[in-house]
C-alpha cells in the first residue's frame, strides 16, 4: 500500500505504484581523464588501462512521483 503523491488517496494492497516524471533539466556533463578502468588483452596477456569519459550532455529527471495508476493515466493524457 502507498499513498498517491498527486491525489494524495491510500491504495488498495497489490496495487502498482507508477512512477512519473514531473520535472526535467537539461545537463552537461564534463570531460573526465583517465577514470574508467579496465582490463585489456595485448597481445597474450592483459593489462590494466584507464580510459577517458567523453562528457556530453543530456536531459535528468528532476522531480518524480509515485502515483496510482488512475493519475498516470492522466498524466501521460496531458503530455
Amino acid at each position: 500500500m502507498y499513498q498517491c503523491q498527486l491525489c494524495g488517496k491510500n491504495s488498495q494492497p497489490r496495487t502498482p505504484a507508477h512512477r512519473v516524471t514531473l520535472a526535467i533539466r537539461s545537463v552537461v556533463y564534463p570531460h573526465r581523464s583517465k577514470v574508467n578502468g579496465c582490463w585489456k588483452w595485448t597481445g597474450e596477456r592483459s593489462k590494466f588501462v584507464r580510459t577517458d569519459d567523453p562528457g556530453g550532455f543530456g536531459l535528468e529527471a528532476e522531480r518524480e512521483a509515485i502515483v496510482c495508476p488512475e493519475c498516470a493515466k492522466q498524466w501521460q493524457a496531458r503530455e
